[in-house]
Parts: structure tokens; sequence; C-alpha cells
């Protein structure tokens, strides 16, 4: 599962998810498709977990790499 799935999955899913950042479902939907969330976006969201209590830190959207995922 990519961290943004995780993510998305902690907000209770896509609309759950749209609700909280005022998105469109589809625009989370794309993140979650992708496996990644916009570096835009990534305080947004972690800003809307933190008000909501959600168990989510700046880690979880900048998740460290492997030496083998770093050299791809």
């Amino acid at each position: 599962m990519s961290y943004a799935q995780t993510i998305i999955e902690k907000f209770g899913g896509i609309r759950a998810t749209a609700a909280a950042l005022g998105r469109a479902p589809s625009t989370v939907r794309g993140w979650k498709v992708r496996g990644t969330i916009p570096d835009a976006e990534k305080p947004v969201v972690l800003d809307a977990a933190l008000r909501r209590g959600l168990p989510l830190s700046r880690d979880d959207f900048w998740p460290a790499q492997t030496p083998e995922e770093a050299t791809r």
C-alpha cells in the first residue's frame, strides 16, 4: 500500500478525505491511484489530519527511501 493510500484510509476513504480538504473526490482518487500526494498539497493534508486528531506526522508524507529506491 502506498503512503497516499494509507493517509487516505486514515481519513476514512476518498470521500471523507475530499470533504476534509474541500477538494473534489476525483482529485483524491487520483492521488490514491497514483500512490502519491502532490508536494504542494501535503502541508494542507497534514494540517487537516492534525486538526482531526489523526495519527499522522510529516514522516508519513515523505517516507524514507531505501538506497535501492533512491537510485531509481
